[in-house]
Order: C-alpha cells, then sequence, then structure tokens
C-alpha cells in the first residue's frame, strides 16, 4: 500500500436541510410536510462515507464562525476524519434546503453557500500544508476555479491523483481548466452534458474525451451508469430500488463507492457496480451518508448485483 494513506477530500461542509411533502406537491401554495436537518455537503458526504467504509480520510472545508461549524467538527471528530478546516471566522456556513415530494424526490433546491467564494487560494495551500501524508485529492466543485486550480497544482506537484466531483450542473464547469489533470471526474447526466458543453441529448462522452478527461462517470438517476477510461467504455443498470426513501446524497455515495473501488485497484465494470451499490444503500436510507453503508454491506449489494442481470 503506498505510504500516503489519507484520502483528502476537499469542499463543501454545511447544513442540509429537506422537506418532504406528504401528499402530491402543489406548487403556490404550502403543502403539509416535515422537515429534516442534518449535516452534509457534497466533500463531507464523500469523507464520511469513506470513513464508514474504513478508509482513513481527511476534510479540507471552510469554517464558519457559528455553531453549524462546531458540529460539522464535532461529527469528523466522532468519525475519526482529520479536520483541516481553513477559517473564515466571519463568514455564515453554508446550507442546503431541498424540498422533496412524497416518493423522495426533489422539486427544488436552494444552496445558500457564498462562504465557499471566500476560500483562497492561500486558504487551500495551508489546508494542504496541514493534511501531511495525502494518498489521494478528491476535490468537488463548490470553491471557485482559483481554489481548485491551486488545490490540483498542490497535488501535481507532490504527486497525488485527484479525483473530482461536478458537484451541479450550475458548479461543474469550474473543472473546465484542471479538466485534463484530474484522473477522473464523477458526475450525472445533465452536469456531463454542461461540462462537455454538448447540451441536452448530445454526444457527452466523446466530447468529454475530446476535453482531456481520462475517465469519466455519468450517472442518471435509474438509468443506464455510463464509464469509460483509458482502458475502454462501459454501462452498467442496476435494478431498481423500491422504495427510495431519500435521494439525497445519492450521487455522493456514488463516488464515495466507486473511489474506493478505484483505490483497490478495480476495473472500469466493477468500479461502476461498487458505485451503484453504494447508491442503493443510500437510497433505501433516511439519511445521506448513513452508518449501514459499510464495508459488508457494499460487498453484499455487489454480489447481489452479480446475481440479479442488469435491466
Amino acid at each position: 500500500m503506498s505510504a500516503r494513506r489519507t484520502i483528502l477530500c476537499c469542499g463543501a461542509a454545511h447544513l442540509d436541510r429537506r422537506g418532504r411533502t406528504y401528499d402530491a406537491a402543489k406548487l403556490g401554495v404550502s403543502n403539509p410536510g416535515s422537515v429534516f436537518e442534518e449535516l452534509g455537503g457534497v466533500a463531507f458526504n464523500v469523507a464520511r462515507n469513506l470513513a464508514h467504509l474504513a478508509h482513513p480520510v481527511a476534510m479540507l472545508w471552510a469554517r464558519g464562525g457559528d455553531s453549524v461549524a462546531f458540529l460539522l467538527a464535532k461529527a469528523m471528530a466522532e468519525l475519526g476524519i482529520a479536520d483541516h478546516g481553513v477559517p473564515i471566522p466571519n463568514a455564515k456556513s453554508a446550507s442546503y434546503t431541498g424540498i422533496l415530494d412524497k416518493s423522495g424526490d426533489l422539486i427544488i433546491a436552494l444552496g445558500d453557500m457564498a462562504i465557499y467564494d471566500a476560500v483562497t487560494e492561500d486558504h487551500i495551500e495551508a489546508g494542504w500544508t496541514a493534511a501531511a501524508g495525502v494518498r489521494v485529492l478528491i476535490l468537488d466543485a463548490n470553491l471557485t476555479e482559483p481554489a481548485i486550480r491551486r488545490a490540483v497544482d498542490l497535488a501535481q506537484r507532490d504527486g497525488v491523483p485527484v479525483i473530482a466531483l461536478a458537484t451541479s450542473a450550475a458548479k461543474c464547469r469550474r473543472l473546465i481548466p484542471v479538466a485534463d489533470k484530474v484522473q477522473t471526474i464523477f458526475m450525472n447526466k445533465v452536469e456531463a452534458e454542461t461540462l462537455s458543453g454538448v447540451g441536452a441529448g448530445g454526444d457527452f462522452l466523446t466530447e468529454l474525451r475530446a476535453m482531456g478527461i481520462r475517465s469519466a462517470y455519468v450517472t442518471d438517476g435509474p438509468g443506464p451508469i455510463q464509464a469509460y477510461d483509458q482502458t475502454g467504455a462501459a454501462s452498467f443498470t442496476p435494478p431498481p430500488v423500491h422504495p427510495i426513501k431519500d435521494v439525497t446524497g445519492a450521487g455522493d455515495a456514488f463516488s464515495s463507492g466507486a473511489a474506493r473501488a478505484l483505490l483497490d485497484g478495480a476495473d472500469l465494470h466493477a468500479v461502476l457496480r461498487a458505485g451503484a451499490a453504494a447508491s442503493r444503500i443510500v437510497l433505501q436510507s433516511d439519511e445521506a451518508a448513513p452508518a449501514s453503508l459499510t464495508p459488508d454491506a457494499l460487498a453484499q449489494t455487489i454480489a447481489a448485483f452479480e446475481r440479479t442481470p442488469s435491466q
């Protein structure tokens, strides 16, 4: 095993609020429902998942000056995640508010994430220096382009591979300046169409390759997961999940399971199944990064895929 053992997750760590309607959602009126809060953020969800999967993890994040930052630091300590938060003392911690319908599908979401724009290149360098012994950098696109470039440059300088997380259609294009410097990018179909610039229905895989992206994994909800790397291309359609409790965190779980398989040296097909298995476990949970995502549960779900033909 490499001497660089720590997986450094860099990016979002914040408060998630999710409202869910009891009946079919109606826009423009008040809907009876319930509200649930938990800690979240793309990079933090991935960090928690990897910690549950028994990997040593560190977190480089924007530490605000409020109670949410305290709760985030406490959660990291409880999970054994090394905390390399960079202080932004006068800033409010970020938050994500999603509204789901009764089936668990997202209706609309609001991200209050100004604190991430305050993370500078100097902050990134300070956090990187503190997180000595990094095996791989997993980076989400919540940070600004200069901060993302600095993180990737530091990783390249130290010979550390980078896995990028597209994060959202609104932010994924921040990865364009580093697209040919990262080892792989995880994204959903809308993000792939946006990042590649082909638009809806376009041949995003061809364009992603043309951009110099060496490896990409593209999810599409319950549809086929498409991927390519330097060995070729593959796709996998996992069996349907019934019932789905909550879609929040499913994409982060895919990235977590797939990243774990990549670190273990798995081939393209095995990586697809590991990501889909992790996502399935989260879809069946009320939490975005549940403790039920264990090595045994992941292995059992992957094994079940092998017994059930792809749909």
